[in-house]
């Protein structure tokens, strides 16, 4: 347990361990916390002060931190600033690149992230820390992303929908509800060993009819 660390209102939307370090976030500003000293190693305010953020970040063993952000005013969806931090250089580093999302990880000194493309388009990639992308995998429809990936620095693990069919389901007279809008196709999940840059297939995972959102 971490007992001595001070916190304030608004933790924590997110906590991550890895080595000897704790990290968690207070609203907009992200806390690094060496368990073994029991003293903060660093605590950073990630995006503009006096907004709040939509936050996403990963820890690495040696203190680094992975980070990616959009303002909230904005809305949540569209492209996130991508950035690193580390207990030697507590700012954000901020890559030239935009990621899709908050989702990201940070593993051997590379950060994984979805990269934003377009509304449409997106490639999982792996980033070092000076701007070198090395792209896994594009997603354009029928091809998206699915839920979270996974990335330990040699190895990167990510899931994907091909949408097959497609339908709007509308109730009949008098329901109330609205129109949604149904898919059909298949998730898979990958696996790539960054070494070798050829993915395999780890399952396929068939879905049926599921509801997506309220269609207009």
């Amino acid at each position: 347990m971490v007992r001595d660390a001070p916190m304030t209102s608004g933790c924590c939307s997110d906590v991550e361990i890895a080595g000897r370090f704790v990290a968690w976030n207070e609203r907009s500003t992200v806390v690094v916390y060496d368990r073994v000293t029991r003293r903060t190693a660093y605590r950073a305010r990630i995006g503009p002060a006096g907004i709040g953020v939509d936050l996403g970040f990963d820890l690495q063993a040696d203190g680094k931190l992975g980070v990616a952000y959009r303002l909230v005013e904005v809305a949540r969806a569209g492209p996130a600033n991508v950035a690193w931090l580390s207990p030697a250089s507590p700012r954000p580093h901020l890559l030239r690149l935009k990621a899709a999302d908050t989702r990201i990880r940070i593993a051997g000194d590379q950060l994984a992230f979805e990269r934003y493309v377009s509304p449409q388009t997106g490639t999982l990639v792996a980033v070092d820390l000076a701007g070198h992308v090395r792209p896994i995998a594009r997603f354009i429809s029928p091809v998206r992303s699915r839920g979270g990936i996974d990335f330990d620095g040699r190895r990167i693990t990510w899931a994907s929908d091909l949408v097959a069919d497609t339908r709007t389901d509308c109730p009949p007279p008098g329901q109330g509800r609205p129109c949604v809008l149904r898919e059909t196709g298949v998730t898979t999940i990958w696996l790539e060993d960054l070494a070798s840059g050829k993915p395999r297939v780890v399952a396929r995972l068939p879905f049926v009819d599921e509801m997506v959102h309220p269609s207009p």
